[in-house]
């Protein structure tokens, strides 16, 4: 049985850099100073122009 809240901050909250909305740092979002929300888009991008980069490879045209 846990004692405490899994939320029990020590420091403030940090700051995204790239939304400048605060988010827990107990959650797991503290990679680089950006939240989890932006990461994911950040990712997904990376995704899209890796995709993009590997079809005009792929077909001679880059």
């Amino acid at each position: 049985m846990m004692t405490g809240s899994p939320h029990s901050h020590t420091g403030p909250e940090q700051q995204c850099r790239v939304c400048r909305t605060k988010y827990c740092r107990d959650c797991g979002g503290e990679h680089l100073g950006i939240c989890n929300s932006c990461g994911q888009k950040i990712l997904m991008v990376l995704l899209v122009v890796a995709v993009i980069t590997s079809y005009t490879a792929w077909f001679g045209v880059l």
